[in-house]
């Protein structure tokens, strides 16, 4: 039997400082109309919690739990606890399945029926 418990955050941030716009020559010059925003706080967070048991060789079940959370925003935040509070109080997707193999030697079924 073992368990498994990955887990992991990614943590990634783009702030724009300044726009500029392609001229026809190929030289960039300021774009002081631009009003968008194109900053970008993406966060990932995985969990994975993995119980297997192997009951003969060749054989085994598996026990899964999944947890996901993914978030997009265009306000950028600095503190990695702010940021986590904010990523934790998002939409989570959960998910559970169970996967049974098992290992049917064709050759004895096979020799049980000669018999």
């Amino acid at each position: 039997m073992a368990l498994h418990f990955p887990f992991r955050h990614y943590w990634s941030k783009a702030e724009y400082q300044q726009y500029y716009t392609l001229s026809d020559l190929g030289k960039p010059f300021d774009d002081s109309q631009y009003q968008g925003n194109s900053n970008v706080n993406f966060n990932a967070f995985n969990i994975d919690l993995v119980y297997r048991w192997r009951f003969s060789p060749g054989s085994e079940v598996s026990f899964v739990w999944k947890n996901s959370i993914y978030t997009r925003g265009q306000e950028i935040i600095q503190h990695y606890a702010k940021n986590a509070e904010q990523m934790f109080n998002s939409q989570q997707t959960n998910s559970f399945s169970i996967k049974l193999l098992y290992y049917l030697d064709y050759s004895m079924v096979k020799k049980k029926k000669k018999v």
